[in-house]
């Protein structure tokens, strides 16, 4: 699959240093879920997996255990009201 990098002034980008874009991400999970499915990631960065699910339609479990990582994914989905947070405060990246 060909599909361009991150773009620097991109409106997707999160300032994550290995953020992968969403449109392979999407790809994935469409050809690796069914609709309405639920989509594991053990090593989520940034949270795109996360936002390709949002796109989608599938549930998604996002964990990872760089503070960073969750500061980014707190601010990238702030004010979607279906995710719940576990072991972690959203407010916390906001604050910061």
């Amino acid at each position: 699959w060909w599909h361009t990098i991150v773009p620097t002034n991109g409106k997707e980008r999160t300032g994550y240093p290995t953020q992968k874009p969403l449109g392979i991400l999407k790809r994935i999970v469409e050809a690796s879920s069914p609709p309405g499915g639920t989509v594991l990631d053990f090593f989520a960065g940034s949270g795109t997996t996360g936002a390709a699910c949002l796109a989608l339609g599938r549930r998604f479990i996002l964990v990872d255990n760089n503070p960073e990582a969750l500061q980014v994914m707190a601010r990238r989905f702030a004010g979607v009201a279906e995710i719940d947070w576990v072991g972690y405060d959203p407010a916390m990246a906001t604050s910061e």
